[in-house]
Protein backbone atom coordinates (compact mmCIF):
# COMPACT_ATOMS: atom_id res chain seq x y z
CA UNK A 1 0.00 0.00 0.00
CA UNK A 2 1.59 3.30 -0.91
CA UNK A 3 1.48 5.56 2.02
CA UNK A 4 2.97 8.81 0.34
CA UNK A 5 -0.58 9.84 -0.36
CA UNK A 6 -3.26 9.83 1.83
CA UNK A 7 -7.00 11.16 0.61
CA UNK A 8 -8.64 12.28 3.77
CA UNK A 9 -11.15 9.69 2.84
CA UNK A 10 -8.61 6.88 2.86
CA UNK A 11 -7.72 8.14 6.12
CA UNK A 12 -11.30 7.66 7.41
CA UNK A 13 -11.52 4.03 5.81
CA UNK A 14 -8.41 3.05 7.13
CA UNK A 15 -9.67 4.30 10.79
CA UNK A 16 -12.85 3.04 10.52
CA UNK A 17 -12.28 -0.42 9.55
CA UNK A 18 -9.51 -0.64 12.05
CA UNK A 19 -12.24 0.39 14.02
CA UNK A 20 -14.56 -2.40 13.19
CA UNK A 21 -11.87 -5.16 13.44
CA UNK A 22 -10.75 -4.18 16.89
CA UNK A 23 -14.05 -3.66 17.63
CA UNK A 24 -15.22 -7.00 16.72
CA UNK A 25 -12.09 -8.94 18.09
CA UNK A 26 -13.28 -6.97 21.56
CA UNK A 27 -9.92 -5.12 22.38
CA UNK A 28 -9.95 -1.96 24.26
CA UNK A 29 -12.99 0.34 23.87
CA UNK A 30 -11.61 3.78 24.83
CA UNK A 31 -9.15 2.95 21.60
CA UNK A 32 -11.83 1.96 19.48
CA UNK A 33 -13.63 4.88 19.89
CA UNK A 34 -10.80 7.06 19.29
CA UNK A 35 -10.29 5.62 16.02
CA UNK A 36 -14.56 5.64 15.33
CA UNK A 37 -14.62 9.49 16.25
CA UNK A 38 -11.28 10.75 13.99
CA UNK A 39 -13.05 8.81 11.16
CA UNK A 40 -16.67 10.02 11.91
CA UNK A 41 -15.32 13.56 11.91
CA UNK A 42 -12.77 13.48 8.92
CA UNK A 43 -16.17 12.32 7.40
CA UNK A 44 -18.57 14.77 8.93
CA UNK A 45 -16.56 17.50 7.69
CA UNK A 46 -15.61 16.25 4.22
CA UNK A 47 -19.46 15.45 3.59
CA UNK A 48 -20.75 18.69 2.75
CA UNK A 49 -17.99 18.81 -0.15
CA UNK A 50 -18.66 15.32 -1.83
CA UNK A 51 -22.87 15.39 -1.16
CA UNK A 52 -25.04 18.31 -1.41
CA UNK A 53 -27.98 16.68 0.57
CA UNK A 54 -29.30 16.89 4.04
CA UNK A 55 -27.81 14.06 5.43
CA UNK A 56 -25.18 15.30 7.44
CA UNK A 57 -27.36 18.63 9.01
CA UNK A 58 -29.30 15.78 10.16
CA UNK A 59 -27.22 14.30 11.88
CA UNK A 60 -25.66 17.61 13.17
CA UNK A 61 -29.32 18.55 14.23
CA UNK A 62 -29.04 14.98 16.18
CA UNK A 63 -25.75 15.71 17.71
CA UNK A 64 -26.71 19.12 18.99
CA UNK A 65 -30.19 17.67 20.88
CA UNK A 66 -27.82 15.55 22.31
CA UNK A 67 -25.21 17.61 22.84
CA UNK A 68 -21.93 18.38 21.05
CA UNK A 69 -19.87 18.41 24.27
CA UNK A 70 -21.49 15.41 25.49
CA UNK A 71 -21.32 14.11 22.34
CA UNK A 72 -17.33 15.02 21.91
CA UNK A 73 -16.76 13.94 25.48
CA UNK A 74 -14.91 10.70 25.65
CA UNK A 75 -13.01 11.80 22.11
CA UNK A 76 -11.59 15.34 23.64
CA UNK A 77 -10.39 13.68 27.26
CA UNK A 78 -8.16 11.33 25.02
CA UNK A 79 -6.58 14.15 22.59
CA UNK A 80 -6.07 16.79 24.85
CA UNK A 81 -4.27 17.35 27.91
CA UNK A 82 -2.62 21.05 27.87
CA UNK A 83 -5.62 22.49 30.47
CA UNK A 84 -6.22 19.34 32.41
CA UNK A 85 -3.47 16.75 32.42
CA UNK A 86 -4.85 15.43 36.25
CA UNK A 87 -8.87 15.25 34.69
CA UNK A 88 -10.26 11.82 35.16
CA UNK A 89 -13.12 10.24 32.42
CA UNK A 90 -15.99 10.09 34.23
CA UNK A 91 -18.00 8.24 32.05
CA UNK A 92 -17.21 6.07 29.02
CA UNK A 93 -19.76 4.16 27.19
CA UNK A 94 -18.37 1.16 25.06
CA UNK A 95 -21.60 0.92 23.88
CA UNK A 96 -22.25 4.50 22.35
CA UNK A 97 -18.84 3.09 20.17
CA UNK A 98 -21.21 1.64 18.13
CA UNK A 99 -22.68 5.08 16.99
CA UNK A 100 -19.77 6.44 15.83
CA UNK A 101 -18.86 2.79 14.02
CA UNK A 102 -22.72 3.05 12.43
CA UNK A 103 -22.57 6.84 11.44
CA UNK A 104 -19.64 6.85 10.20
CA UNK A 105 -20.06 4.25 8.03
CA UNK A 106 -23.27 5.29 6.40
CA UNK A 107 -21.17 8.56 5.80
CA UNK A 108 -18.95 6.70 3.85
CA UNK A 109 -21.15 4.59 1.83
CA UNK A 110 -23.06 7.70 0.99
CA UNK A 111 -19.93 10.00 -0.09
CA UNK A 112 -17.93 6.65 -1.84
CA UNK A 113 -21.15 4.96 -2.91
CA UNK A 114 -20.43 1.87 -1.12
CA UNK A 115 -19.38 -0.22 2.66
CA UNK A 116 -15.90 -1.56 2.66
CA UNK A 117 -16.59 -5.11 3.14
CA UNK A 118 -16.08 -4.53 7.03
CA UNK A 119 -18.10 -1.71 7.29
CA UNK A 120 -21.11 -4.08 5.38
CA UNK A 121 -20.35 -6.58 7.70
CA UNK A 122 -20.97 -4.53 11.03
CA UNK A 123 -23.94 -3.09 9.05
CA UNK A 124 -25.55 -6.38 8.99
CA UNK A 125 -24.66 -7.56 12.53
CA UNK A 126 -26.14 -4.17 14.12
CA UNK A 127 -29.12 -4.45 11.58
CA UNK A 128 -29.64 -8.55 12.62
CA UNK A 129 -29.57 -7.44 16.47
CA UNK A 130 -31.65 -4.33 16.33
CA UNK A 131 -34.16 -4.97 13.35
CA UNK A 132 -36.95 -2.57 15.00
CA UNK A 133 -34.20 0.82 15.25
CA UNK A 134 -33.55 0.14 11.55
CA UNK A 135 -37.53 -0.60 10.36
CA UNK A 136 -36.79 -3.47 8.76
CA UNK A 137 -40.14 -5.25 7.70
CA UNK A 138 -40.67 -8.32 7.98
CA UNK A 139 -40.20 -11.61 5.75
CA UNK A 140 -43.31 -12.42 3.38
CA UNK A 141 -41.99 -15.83 3.95
CA UNK A 142 -43.88 -16.55 7.42
CA UNK A 143 -41.72 -19.77 8.00
CA UNK A 144 -38.26 -17.76 6.99
CA UNK A 145 -39.81 -14.46 9.59
CA UNK A 146 -40.26 -16.96 12.26
CA UNK A 147 -36.46 -18.39 11.81
CA UNK A 148 -35.29 -14.93 11.32
CA UNK A 149 -37.10 -13.90 14.71
CA UNK A 150 -35.78 -16.75 16.78
CA UNK A 151 -31.99 -16.39 15.20
CA UNK A 152 -32.32 -12.67 16.35
CA UNK A 153 -33.32 -13.77 19.95
CA UNK A 154 -30.95 -16.22 20.09
CA UNK A 155 -28.34 -13.68 18.90
CA UNK A 156 -29.52 -10.95 21.73
CA UNK A 157 -29.43 -13.50 24.09
CA UNK A 158 -25.67 -14.76 23.68
CA UNK A 159 -23.49 -13.19 25.69
CA UNK A 160 -21.22 -10.24 24.29
CA UNK A 161 -18.04 -11.76 23.39
CA UNK A 162 -19.96 -14.75 21.13
CA UNK A 163 -22.12 -11.79 19.65
CA UNK A 164 -19.13 -10.11 18.76
CA UNK A 165 -17.31 -13.24 17.61
CA UNK A 166 -20.50 -13.60 15.34
CA UNK A 167 -19.55 -10.15 13.85
CA UNK A 168 -16.35 -10.82 13.22
CA UNK A 169 -17.27 -14.23 11.17
CA UNK A 170 -19.72 -11.73 9.19
CA UNK A 171 -17.00 -10.11 8.51
CA UNK A 172 -14.57 -11.74 7.31
CA UNK A 173 -17.30 -14.15 5.41
CA UNK A 174 -17.68 -10.97 3.47
CA UNK A 175 -14.37 -9.60 3.03
CA UNK A 176 -14.01 -13.44 1.62
CA UNK A 177 -16.69 -12.43 -0.79
CA UNK A 178 -15.78 -9.33 -2.10
CA UNK A 179 -12.07 -10.49 -2.50
CA UNK A 180 -13.43 -13.09 -4.57
CA UNK A 181 -16.21 -11.36 -6.85
CA UNK A 182 -13.29 -8.76 -7.07
CA UNK A 183 -10.39 -11.45 -8.26
CA UNK A 184 -13.01 -12.74 -10.96
CA UNK A 185 -13.70 -9.35 -12.03
CA UNK A 186 -17.92 -9.38 -10.52
CA UNK A 187 -16.92 -6.28 -7.95
CA UNK A 188 -17.49 -3.43 -10.44
CA UNK A 189 -20.91 -5.28 -11.41
CA UNK A 190 -23.05 -4.28 -9.02
CA UNK A 191 -22.23 -2.51 -5.97
CA UNK A 192 -23.56 -5.12 -3.68
CA UNK A 193 -20.94 -7.64 -3.49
Amino acid sequence: MNDHHITKLDAARRQLDTAIRLFFDNEDSLSVHTLAYASFKILFDIYPLHKSDDFATKIDEMIRVMGWQRFNETANFVKHADRDPGELLRHHDAEGTETFIGLASLMYRRIAGDFTPLMRGFDCWTETQNPEVFDIPPDPDPEREALEKKMREAIKAAPLSERLAMGKQLTEMLTDMWERRHELGLADEDSAG
